[in-house]
């Protein structure tokens, strides 16, 4: 008695996916045009606190980056748990360039934050 795996394929559309799109949109639009109010006081004080978070972790990275850039240039080493010594490898200065990129942003969201709060 030979057993055979079955295999169902099903070749049908499902107009559901694009119809819960626009469902989903329309809910959204008419929630947004109900809390627009609320919205408009809590978006700028969020917007606020995670640029003043970005901003400040980035700052903190490129420290960190200088840091690290500052003892592979000088030739220093770190030990690992077994004892051996690791020389310090040069940091990236894509993640530099980057770093700065998310500075600007966050100063950018910043500016535009203290605006939204100003104006509203």
């Amino acid at each position: 008695m030979s057993k055979r795996n079955r295999v169902y394929v099903y070749n049908t559309q499902s107009s559901f996916g694009c119809l819960g799109l626009i469902f989903g949109l329309i809910i959204l639009f008419f929630l947004f045009s109900f809390f627009t109010r609320l919205f408009l006081q809590i978006f700028p004080t969020l917007l606020l606190i995670g640029s003043i978070i970005v901003l400040v972790r980035s700052i903190y990275y490129i420290w960190l980056w200088h840091k690290q850039n500052n003892a592979s240039e000088s030739g220093q080493f770190i030990q690992d748990e077994d004892g051996v010594l690791i020389p310090i490898d040069e940091p990236d200065y894509a993640q530099l360039d980057l770093l700065k990129r998310r500075i600007m942003l966050a100063t950018l969201g910043l500016v535009f934050a203290l605006f939204l709060l100003y104006y509203s």
